[in-house]
């Protein structure tokens, strides 16, 4: 053998220079050279020892020849050579000869005589060289010898019919399986006898593929003679050893071995026919553009033809084994041969075939149902383990064996024997093949590739489905360019698996989470890369999306499916594949966007499945969201149609349409959801706005449900996207308020709304302020309509949402009506409001007082529950009163806040006596709450005076409205409430107290006017037969104070007022509501005095103690005022000190009045203090009195009259008596000089009507004060202290009496040197005799005079005296000091 090679080896280098000598004419064969003959030779012989003859050139004989060692060494050292010296045997015509004529000989004796009966039969060595020489052979020299090639391979064909060894069979599989995986050696075998013209050429490519099938078949069905249990086991260990690289090869005598491996080669043979078709196919339509090979049509034709011829049983098969697989190499290996030729018939443009071999990947990508306990970890790595598919692919054909052999029948189905009846036993033989697979999936008669789950049962995920899928995805991402209609299968397996995925039904073994992750990535990236189809291919993609979606969609929800639970996270996996493209190929979105948006459509229009609405409508919103944020193309505009702006319109087209369209109301509130997602974005929209507007408020007029949805949409744009809104959608807004302003269904909402158009008005008008031209033109747009919108509003039927725009459209105009112009602005004040205003009055007057039955809320234990009303809103003319109530205080506001911007348009006036009568009416006719309000605008109103506006004959028509509803509330039978009254003089103060510098003399007596009406008749007019309360009232008091803080709080007026006399108008208003509650003569005297306001009335009961106690201390605040002028107070002193005089000595029996009458009586003695303090000064110094003797003398009478009241009459209070002699003291006395001697006496008398310690220092004081007084208080003080010693009986009043004693030795300053003072002397000596014992000696008097001064420390006789020496000695010490 090394010998040969090494003569070949030789000629090598150039085997063209083998012909050394030229050739002569008429020559079969060249001359060779030496070398080259000599190997000639030695090939010859090679092949004459392989052929059992003897080798003539080597010399050795036939007998040697025979020796089966010796064949054996010629066969393989022949092939050996001549495969290695390809060239040579190929180009030289003497060794192409020997080729042909020699070897090729040899080896078709051999195998023709194994068919022999009457041969011995081959040994299993020689058998193996012999074929594998024949495989050489064909394997290297098919070219260049066809025909021998062809009988090689129809022999053995053949041969493969009969019975033969096991290892026989092997080996001979073997060769064939050579000639189908070589994709060249394939391709000659087709277009050199499959494709030649005829009926009489022979199929070989076809054949030897069909016989590797039939093989391979019949190895999986049972075969009990051979052996071998389980075949395709052992088929499965044998590819787990081969992908270890060890040998498989049985050995010769094993014949059950031989059986598996045979079944081996025929499976590798079928794979590696897939692959070498694929192979083929791929190089024919792409080429090779790095080596740069074209496309060869010729060799896909070739390609085509091959797929043609053997797809359908190659797919068979395939399916076949990968249904009964379990290994994981196995697997493996069977999807990369299903993935290869899909791949090879999608290049080529079989659709048929490649959809046939994606629709049996999908089938294993999809899991069966087993039943599984769940508390068993599913492993399916595990080569041993078990899957059986018990569903069939809806694309699943049995390949017949007629289909396979022209209609020749089997005769056998065993393995063991022959081969002959390998045909479909194992699975048999179901229909024929259908012509278009895609159209038979998606056809009417479509079996659903999702099962449903059964509780009993596990979806189990096992490795195979995940090899097959990933498998899928390999496929759809070679092919993505072409797939066209592939693609629903695809996308239905996908679907399928992402959701097994997804159930809580679904298991995976623990070791495969990584692989599931992979794959998601896969799907993800395959889904990305569709960014470079081109635009059929993206389209033909678009449309099997929406078509995978529909029937997922169909099988979860109203396409006959089982709706998904309710809280349960379903997905429609398509949809959003289906958005995903869409957003990915956004800038030609618009390319598929009719196809997405009638898919979208018709999935959420018409179902009836609320929890897959919202599922399909998430998907929506991302859409419609994502789709307006992304850029695109400006073609996209074409697809508006007539009405539509552009593409964000169409974007938003179909939320509009189901939002008015779909059949169920989750449906349409999911649509609604969507857009509400679009407008929280708002990035994109542009001139969409208008549609979403729009859209938004169909909802409000549909009513039902949503509309609280709709309008956060509105709310959210007019709060945070106003802005950016185009101007010319500004109407659509508006109308969009409007909408929900009007809508029913939630007052709340209405509510809301109309707080919206306020904020609406404050962007209108910033924008005004703002603009530079064309500021009336946008007002008008802007202003008005939303003014419009609030009146209509403020005679809304329902009280809260008309209450809410009534305040609403004042606030606007206060806030912002002077930011617009002035024709505007006249408009908005005049016609609007103020015809607002008329029209609430007619409402209000036209308003049926029925009191309403309160609606029914709910029911308890059978019985029905009403709403609570307030008694105050429980009839239709109580809750329109409330409205005019708001409609009143908000044009007071209006006025005050632009009285002189109003107060210039023309009509002014006419309008604001219009406003005038509005209020005194509604202050006379309304109900309390309207009149309180009318009241209260129109101090708002007042409260303007001083401005520009406010001219003095508008203020006197403002005021003018006080005076005539004063005489309103003051007059008999006015049925004002006290509530009323209460406001109306509050306000009238609010207005004195800010506007008191407007006031003129006029306006003074008539605020003075007003007071005295309402403390006259502080509340609603009772009958006469009521019982006056002598106490008084709370809510009477509450008015009469209120006007008595009015009177107090006068001062200081102006100079003209002053004179007009309105202090003492003040004074006597005060006196006469004291005089009149105390009553009796005092009365009757104030009374004829007149001092009430001319006109008035007194409401019966109406002065009560209570009144008369406030009013006397209002009273002293106007006499301590500094502002009230002394003529003034001095002129009604005499008045004011008789009436507070009966005050302080009124006297009540009746428990319920005795507390209000001692009340009074303290508060009429600080008066009476205050008074005299403030008022006779001003009496002893006042010049104006007309006859001032006269006069002033009354005023001392008045005053003695109420010392002689207090001090001297028959009853005796102790703390008025305290309170009188401290003001006598302090407050009278200083004056006393200026009275006559009467009334110093009658004042002094007063006080010395009692002999108590109080009155005692009384008259001390008033005698050491000096004067007439001191002289005439001495009269009476020595004597009422000689009767108190004489006495002593009383130790405190023999104490105040030694003290005065004393006092006067000690402090004669007083007394002039040559004054005579017997009293004094006298009482001093009597003290003296007394003290030394003289007078009366004895120890019980002495100590009752000692205890009175001070405390003894000791009852001992000794202390005592000593108190007394002490006593004496002071008492010696001062007379003798008066002496000198």
């Amino acid at each position: 053998r090394q010998a040969a090679f090494h003569v070949f080896s030789r000629l090598q280098p150039d085997p063209a220079a083998i012909a050394a000598t030229p050739t002569r004419e008429g020559a079969k064969v060249p001359t060779l050279n030496a070398r080259a003959e000599a190997a000639l030779l030695l090939f010859e012989d090679l092949c004459a020892l392989a052929g059992g003859k003897a080798a003539r050139w080597l010399g050795l004989d036939g007998a040697f020849a025979k020796f089966w060692r010796v064949k054996i060494f010629a066969l393989d050292a022949a092939a050996e050579v001549a495969v290695n010296s390809a060239d040579l045997f190929v180009d030289v015509p003497a060794f192409h000869r020997a080729l042909r004529q020699r070897l090729c000989a040899a080896l078709v004796t051999h195998l023709q005589s194994w068919q022999r009966s009457d041969v011995e039969e081959v040994s299993a060595p020689e058998g193996r060289a012999v074929l594998r020489c024949v495989g050489a052979v064909i394997g290297t020299f098919h070219e260049a010898v066809p025909a021998e090639t062809e009988m090689f391979l129809t022999t053995l064909l053949a041969s493969l019919e009969l019975e033969m060894e096991p290892w026989r069979r092997s080996y001979t599989l073997e060769v064939i399986k050579a000639t189908v995986v070589d994709g060249n050696l394939a391709r000659f075998l087709h277009t050199a006898y499959d494709a030649r013209d005829g009926d009489s050429h022979k199929m070989i490519f076809r054949d030897s593929v069909l016989m590797m099938v039939r093989v391979t078949r019949a190895g999986l069905s049972p075969q009990p003679e051979s052996g071998v249990e389980d075949i395709l086991a052992a088929v499965t260990v044998l590819h787990r050893i081969k992908g270890k690289a060890q040998d498989v090869v049985p050995e010769d005598e094993d014949g059950a071995a031989h059986i598996a491996f045979s079944v081996f080669l025929a499976l590798e043979g079928v794979m590696g026919a897939a692959h070498s078709i694929a192979s083929l196919a791929t190089a024919a339509a792409e080429g090779d553009a790095k080596a740069g090979i074209e496309p060869d049509s010729v060799a896909a034709r070739d390609a085509t033809e091959m797929i043609g011829s053997c797809s359908e049983m190659l797919l068979e098969t395939l399916e076949t084994v990968l249904t009964h697989a379990t290994g994981e190499v196995l697997v493996r290996d069977v999807l990369r041969a299903l993935q290869a030729i899909a791949q090879g018939c999608g290049v080529l443009g079989a659709t048929d075939a490649r959809d046939a071999f994606i629709s049996a990947i999908c089938h294993f990508a999809v899991a069966s149902e087993v039943v599984v306990p769940t508390v068993i970890n599913i492993q399916d790595a595990d080569d041993d383990a078990e899957d059986t598919a018990t569903r069939p692919s809806p694309l699943l054909r049995n390949i017949s064996a007629d289909s396979y052999e022209g209609g020749r029948e089997p005769a056998s189905a065993s393995i063991v024997g022959s081969v002959v009846g390998m045909g479909l036993g194992a699975v048999g033989a179901v229909g024929s093949v259908v012509a278009s697979p895609v159209r038979a999936l998606v056809g009417p008669s479509s079996v659903s590739i999702e099962p449903e789950v059964n509780p009993a049962l596990r979806v189990v995920l096992t490795s195979k489905n995940l090899q097959a899928f990933r498998t899928l995805l390999n496929v759809a991402h070679r092919l993505i360019d072409s797939l066209g209609d592939g693609w629903v299968m695809v996308l239905e397996t996908l679907c399928s698996l992402r959701r097994m995925l997804a159930t809580k039904t679904s298991a995976v073994g623990a070791d495969m989470d990584a692989t599931v992750a992979v794959l998601h990535v896969a799907e993800q990236q395959l889904f990305e890369s569709t960014a470079k189809l081109d635009d059929d291919a993206l389209c033909a993609l678009t449309k099997a999306l929406a078509w995978a979606s529909s029937a997922e969609l169909g099988r979860l929800g109203g396409g006959g499916g089982k709706a998904p639970v309710n809280g349960s996270k379903e997905r429609l996996f398509m949809l959003e594949r289906l958005v995903d493209v869409a957003l990915i190929n956004s800038g030609r979105i618009h390319k598929v966007w009719s196809d997405v948006e009638a898919h979208l459509l018709s999935c959420i229009e018409k179902e009836p499945s609320a929890e897959l609405c919202r599922i399909a409508t998430a998907s929506l919103a991302r859409l419609c969201v994502s789709a307006l944020e992304l850029p695109r193309a400006p073609e996209a505009d074409s697809l508006a149609s007539e009405g539509e702006a552009d593409f964000q319109t169409v974007v938003l087209r179909p939320v509009s349409t189901l939002m008015a369209r779909a059949d169920s109301p989750d449906a349409r509130l999911a649509a609604l959801d969507v857009l509400i997602s679009v407008v929280n974005g708002g990035d994109g929209i542009g001139r969409a706005w208008s549609s979403v507007l729009r859209a938004l408020r169909g909802v409000a007029e549909r009513g039902g449900e949503g509309v609280a949805l709709a309008f956060s949409g509105v709310k959210f744009i007019v709060e945070d996207r106003i802005e950016d809104l185009p101007d010319d959608v500004s109407g659509e807004v508006i109308a969009a308020v409007s909408a929900f302003v009007a809508q029913h269904a939630q007052v709340n909402i209405s509510i809301t709304a109309v707080s919206l158009a306020w904020t609406l008005s404050d962007y209108f008008s910033r924008k005004v302020t703002e603009t530079k031209v064309g500021k009336e033109a946008l007002a008008e747009r802007g202003m008005i309509p939303l003014l419009f919108v609030m009146r209509d509003a403020s005679m809304d039927p329902r009280p809260e949402v008309r209450n809410g725009a009534c305040r609403t459209i004042t606030s606007t105009l206060v806030s912002n009506g002077d930011k617009v112009p002035a024709r505007i602005w006249r408009r908005a004040v005049f016609d609007i409001c103020f015809g607002l205003v008329d029209d609430i009055r007619a409402a209000t007057a036209g308003a049926s007082q029925e009191e309403q039955v309160a609606p029914d809320i709910g029911e308890l234990d059978g019985r029905k529950i009403q709403m609570l009303v307030h008694h105050s809103r429980n009839s239709a003319r109580k809750q329109w009163d409330e409205t005019e109530t708001l409609a009143l205080s908000g044009v007071g506001r209006l006025l005050r806040a632009h009285f002189d911007a109003v107060a210039k348009f023309d009509g002014f006036d006419k309008r604001f006596e219009w406003y005038l009568q509005w209020i005194t009416q509604s202050v006379a006719e309304g109900s309390p709450e309207v009149s309180c309000s009318a009241v209260k605008s129109l101090q708002t109103v007042l409260e303007a005076g001083g401005s520009t506006g406010m001219t003095r004959a508008r203020w006197k028509k403002a005021t003018k409205v006080l005076m005539t509803s004063a005489k309103g509330m003051n007059a008999a039978g006015s049925k004002i409430s006290g509530k009323t009254r209460y406001e109306f003089i509050d306000v009238v103060g609010k207005v004195w107290a800010s506007k008191r510098a407007i006031f003129d003399k006029e306006d003074v007596q008539s605020l003075i006017g007003v007071i005295d009406m309402l403390a006259r008749a502080p509340d609603e007019w009772l009958e006469k037969s009521a019982p006056p309360a002598r106490a008084g009232r709370y809510s009477t008091l509450r008015v009469q104070r209120r006007c008595l803080e009015l009177l107090s709080d006068l001062p200081p007026l102006d100079p003209a007022a002053v004179d007009s006399g309105a202090y003492p108008q003040a004074i006597c208003q005060l006196l006469a509501y004291v005089a009149e509650a105390l009553g009796g003569e005092v009365a009757e005297a104030v009374a004829k005095a007149d001092f009430a306001y001319p006109g008035t009335e007194t409401q019966h009961g109406s002065m009560s103690l209570g009144f008369a106690q406030e009013a006397c201390e209002a009273l002293a605040k106007i006499y301590q005022s500094e502002h009230v002028p002394k003529d003034d107070r001095a002129m009604t002193f005499a008045a004011a000190t008789r009436v507070i005089s009966a005050a302080m000595t009124l006297t009540e029996e009746e428990t319920a009045v005795a507390e209000a009458s001692k009340e009074l009586r303290g508060a009429a003695a600080k008066t009476f203090r205050a008074v005299v303090t403030g008022g006779l000064a001003a009496v002893t110094r006042s010049s104006a009195f007309e006859f001032r003797a006269a006069s002033v003398a009354d005023a001392w009478d008045a005053l003695s009259t109420a010392f002689e009241s207090t001090l001297a009459g028959k009853t005796r209070d102790p703390n008025l008596e305290r309170d009188m002699i401290e003001c006598m003291a302090e407050a009278v006395s200083p004056h006393c000089g200026l009275a006559d001697e009467h009334s110093r006496r009658r004042l002094i008398a007063a006080v010395a009507a009692e002999s108590s310690v109080s009155r005692i220092w009384a008259l001390s004081a008033l005698h050491f004060g000096g004067g007439q007084m001191g002289r005439i208080a001495l009269q009476s003080l020595v004597p009422t202290c000689e009767g108190i010693l004489r006495a002593c009986d009383e130790p405190e009043k023999v104490a105040c009496v030694l003290d005065v004693a004393s006092s006067l030795a000690r402090d004669p300053s007083r007394r002039a040197e040559s004054e005579p003072a017997p009293q004094s002397s006298s009482l001093l000596g009597w003290i003296k005799k007394t003290v030394a014992g003289e007078e009366r000696n004895d120890l019980n008097h002495l100590r009752a005079i000692l205890g009175a001064l001070g405390p003894s420390e000791s009852s001992s006789d000794d202390v005592i005296r000593m108190k007394a020496e002490k006593v004496r000695r002071e008492l010696t010490d001062a007379v003798e000091i008066r002496k000198e």
